[in-house]
């Protein structure tokens, strides 16, 4: 599967999003930012002046937000006596596309449910924080707020799944290797 540079920006800048929409949350629910911002975006040099860095900081909190957590996965594995370039190298030698893809997407969507956690816990308190501007939805907060909380917890553990059967391929990668390079008996 080839990758397009949209592809590569696309889940940076929706964790990025996320955790950015959950931080104006937090200031807004302190001290009611929102109306300032809903103020001045009714205006058309709003948009001219703040769309482009609004996304370029949504990027970069989600680069970062990705980096730290892959960080953070790669020292587990380490300590679990995993090495992700090493199974990378074994997947890789098999000289099978399909297979190498297979891997790099494990590995890819394992980064985007790592990246996105903190993001969404972001998320989930900036709920909270705003729950006092909700009105009569303040019940919607409450919920989204515990949703996102807990699925910030839940999708390190399908990461971790996704680790696993990446790990697993190498593996088979590893054992299909040495058939290979066994003399016929």
């Amino acid at each position: 599967m080839d990758r397009t540079p949209i592809s590569d920006l696309a889940g940076a800048l929706a964790v990025g999003s996320i955790g950015f929409a959950g931080a104006f949350l937090i200031v807004d629910g302190i001290n009611g930012l929102f109306l300032v911002v809903e103020e001045y975006a009714q205006t058309t040099t709003w948009a001219v002046l703040f769309a482009a860095p609004t996304l370029v900081l949504a990027y970069a909190f989600g680069v970062v937000a990705m980096q730290v957590t892959e960080f953070i996965r790669t020292a587990y594995d380490v300590r679990r006596g995993r090495d992700p370039l090493a199974s990378f190298v074994s997947v890789a030698k098999l000289n099978n596309e399909h297979i190498v893809n297979r891997y790099l997407e494990l590995r890819r969507s394992q980064e985007f449910l790592q990246g996105v956690s903190p993001s969404l816990a972001m998320l989930g308190v900036g709920l909270f924080f705003a729950i006092r501007w909700m009105g009569t939805f303040y019940l919607f907060g409450y919920i989204a707020g515990a949703g996102c909380l807990a699925l910030s917890v839940l999708l390190p553990v399908l990461a971790d799944r996704l680790a696993a059967q990446s790990f697993s391929l190498a593996e088979h990668a590893d054992k299909a290797l040495a058939d290979r390079l066994e003399p016929a008996a």
